[in-house]
């Protein structure tokens, strides 16, 4: 059984993160990394000024309904320091994006048993230097012509993927 963690870069919707801490919960992962922007409740030793841990913490938990409480939560201000952090503990990083390297999920196979996905923004998702970043790259399979789906849909559909490999 692998051990999964979410890392979300520069997601900027409360509404979003919300949503994955819970999706995150519900699929038995066990970490989620805020990099950049991306908004977090309150952490141990959170510097935030108090009315904006408040103000997004209100925002996120509308939405999350306690699942927080069963994540371990981490914040890094950068997403190379966080994947740096990630790798030199073993685990293995997975893209969430489309490009003309990724695997199509319904045929990438877990090999570690340490996995680490990574989502990115709302708009435009993981850029190509992010992209530099990762282990490997998946997508989701589709079959209609939208080309994307909003990021918690998204983070959903491929943590039960991943969920269901063990």
């Amino acid at each position: 059984m692998s051990e999964l963690a979410v890392v979300l870069n520069n997601i900027r919707s409360c509404e979003n993160v919300g949503s994955i801490l819970r999706t995150a919960d519900f699929f038995g992962f066990k970490y989620v990394w805020f990099v950049g922007v991306t908004p977090y409740p309150t952490l141990d030793n959170d510097q935030r000024l108090p009315h904006v841990r408040e103000k997004l913490d209100k925002r996120i938990k509308k939405v999350s309904l306690g699942a927080e409480k069963n994540l371990t939560l981490i914040h890094e201000p950068d997403l190379r320091m966080a994947l740096d952090k990630l790798k030199d503990i073993g685990w293995n990083i997975i893209g969430l994006e489309q490009n003309a390297k990724s695997t199509s999920l319904d045929n990438y196979k877990l090999t570690d048993k340490k996995n680490a996905l990574v989502l990115g923004t709302e708009v435009t998702g993981l850029d190509f230097d992010d992209l530099k970043l990762v282990d490997d790259i998946v997508e989701i399979p589709r079959s209609g012509k939208k080309e994307s789906l909003n990021v918690s849909v998204a983070f959903g559909v491929a943590a039960a993927f991943l969920k269901h490999q063990d």
